[in-house]
Parts: structure tokens; C-alpha cells; sequence
């Protein structure tokens, strides 16, 4: 949001030209996040101290406050089993093809085998493992047991959560090579990155 619509601000808008801003922008969901962004911005400079500890960053009243944000409903369509089962079946296939056009002429078959099989038992726990991306991500083998019980040590809430891992993403998991600390390792060490599931 801030490289598409903020990068190029200058000075602090007025609540009618955000009022105006927000009536702009075409996608409602777009338009709210815009404005819930500024109003969390202000809040936090106005709660904030300066570098003297004199004032808050921000004195003046929040100029995002009260503008009426659009009713935007949540989808009410949800995957249905044929649909989910369709799309597991074809994981393989499909990775297959994005890895095979994205790195055939950089890396050997052996390493395009091992990062398919890293998509794959991702995309599937994606699919069938409650969880976060990030969580799903920073997934660490010492908090898998033998039968696929995944203890999430921090959650969003601050406090542990035991998950059962089903049988179509575990059978993958154990799969793996059990490469550092992360079941889905990305770079020196690191685990797999958002922006790399993303791609």
C-alpha cells in the first residue's frame, strides 16, 4: 500500500483529502486498508515521544478518524473436498512445471527433484494443516514427533499449540531430508522466506 498510493506524500493530509483519497481508489478492501493504515500511523505518533521525550510525534487531532470506511464482505465460498482432493492430486504436476521453466538451465535434476518435493509438502500442509504462512514456514523438525504431532511453540496468542499433521502433508514431511533446523530450510540456515512461497 505505501508504494502504490504513499511513497510520493510529502505532508500530512487533511481529513478531507483523505476523505477524497479514500473515495478514489476502486478497490473497497484497498480503500479501507488505506485508511485503517493511516489511522493506526497516527495513533502510534500520537502515543509516541520524540527523541527528547517533550512531546508526542504527533500533536494534532488524527486526521483518518471517522471517515466512513465501504462494507466489504468476507467470501462465503469455501473449497469443497472434490475441489481439495483435485488440487493435492495435481501438486506435483503443477510444481513440476514451475520449477522445471524457472531453473532448468541454473541447477542440476537432483536439486530440482529436492525442491519440488520442498513445494510440494509445503503447498500440501498449506492446504490441509491449520496454520499461518509464517507459522508454516518456521516449521522445526524438533517440534514434530514420530506420528506427525506438531507442537507450535509461539502463536498468536503467546501460548503453545499442538496440531495434528493428516497423513497426506506428514507422509511428505518425513520425506524430506532433514537439512538444519527447518522443515522447509531456506538460505544459510534460514527457513523458508513468505516472499519465496509468494513467487
Amino acid at each position: 500500500l505505501y508504494k502504490q498510493y504513499f511513497s510520493e506524500w510529502t505532508e500530512h493530509p487533511t481529513r478531507f483529502q483523505l476523505f477524497k483519497f479514500h473515495q478514489s481508489i476502486t478497490a473497497k478492501h484497498h480503500a479501507n486498508c488505506a485508511i485503517g493504515y493511516h489511522k493506526a500511523m497516527y495513533n502510534w505518533a500520537m502515543r509516541t515521544p520524540d527523541e527528547n521525550e517533550q512531546q508526542a510525534l504527533w500533536e494534532g487531532a488524527n486526521p483518518a478518524q471517522g471517515i466512513q470506511m465501504y462494507t466489504v464482505f468476507s467470501r462465503d465460498r469455501v473449497i469443497d473436498h472434490r475441489e481439495l482432493r483435485l488440487i493435492v492430486n495435481s501438486l506435483d504436476m503443477i510444481i513440476s512445471v514451475i520449477t522445471s521453466n524457472r531453473h532448468h538451465k541454473r541447477y542440476q535434476s537432483e536439486y530440482l527433484d529436492e525442491v519440488r518435493k520442498k513445494y510440494q509438502a509445503w503447498f500440501t500442509c498449506r492446504l490441509l494443516v491449520p496454520g499461518r504462512i509464517k507459522e508454516l514456514c518456521h516449521m522445526r523438525w524438533r517440534d514434530i514427533d514420530e506420528h506427525g504431532k506438531w507442537t507450535k511453540p509461539h502463536t498468536k496468542n503467546g501460548r503453545q499449540h499442538t496440531i495434528h499433521i493428516p497423513r497426506q502433508a506428514r507422509e511428505l514431511i518425513f520425506r524430506l531430508p532433514r537439512i538444519g533446523d527447518y522443515v522447509f530450510p531456506g538460505q544459510y540456515g534460514h527457513p523458508i522466506t513468505e516472499a519465496a512461497i509468494r513467487k
